[in-house]
């Protein structure tokens, strides 16, 4: 899908699927394009949202349905009701820790093996800025010549246990940052079933090939982390900045 805003087309496609092992989806997610006012001038905004159930806990796809749509309503009531410049970084803190309350005050009454939890990462792009947050190991890979990643992995590298994510502690540990985007950038958004069945430069190789616009990366990436064994849910959102033709 394309979405525009006043420096940019915003080429993009989210997906999610079981993989090959798992039975239901415990994965959400969302994306949306927005509009709103400030200083009186109209600007758009595009914000994506990718949750993942926390495996060994029960109703992890109700945890991160719960927590994408939290997260979705707070951002959003946020951005309508600005009036001048708006602070976004601060917006997507707000919006993931009102998330987590929302399943926090679901825990309340239940016993900790009862919990649920879901990690949350989310990106948005206002003019050439794109502001993310996260808490898990749900990922954004960011490439601008190279690849990195500009989220934080809570998680243990041996035992694979996360170390923060939502639903368990009043303040989760949460990673955000701002960055400048310029024509040619690409994000990939996803959650575990992808980054762990794929390495950063298959991811890379992938996205980068031109002539695939982004549904057709996401299909690929898929594809490929199907290949390797689809041990997990499998959730991406491929984002392409181009200039306007």
């Amino acid at each position: 899908m394309i979405f525009k805003n006043s420096l940019f087309l915003i080429d993009y496609s989210i997906y999610t699927e079981n993989g090959l092992v798992r039975r239901n989806n415990e994965d959400s997610a969302i994306a949306q394009c927005l509009s709103f006012i400030t200083n009186n001038k109209i600007r758009q905004i595009f914000n994506a949202i990718i949750c993942d159930g926390v495996g060994g806990m029960i109703n992890g796809e109700v945890a991160s349905r719960l927590a994408s749509v939290k997260f979705s309503e707070k951002f959003n009531d946020e951005i309508y009701r600005a009036k001048d410049e708006i602070s976004l970084e601060s917006i997507m803190k707000d919006s993931i820790l009102y998330a987590n309350r929302a399943i926090r005050n679901i825990n309340r009454g239940a016993k900790f093996r009862e919990y649920m939890a879901t990690t949350l990462t989310s990106l948005a792009i206002v003019d050439d800025k794109l502001a993310f947050v996260n808490s898990g190991d749900s990922e954004i890979f960011f490439i601008h010549e190279h690849i990195r990643s500009i989220t934080e992995i809570h998680r243990e590298p041996i035992s694979n246990y996360l170390t923060s994510c939502l639903g368990v502690d009043d303040l989760p540990e949460v990673h955000s940052g701002l960055l400048e985007l310029k024509a040619g950038d690409i994000m990939v958004m996803c959650s575990d079933g992808l980054s762990d069945m794929l390495d950063v430069h298959q991811i890379e190789n992938i996205v980068i090939e031109e002539k695939l616009d982004s549904e057709e990366a996401v299909n690929e990436l898929v594809k490929q982390a199907m290949k390797e064994g689809g041990q997990d849910n499998i959730t991406v959102l491929v984002c392409k900045i181009k200039n306007y033709q």
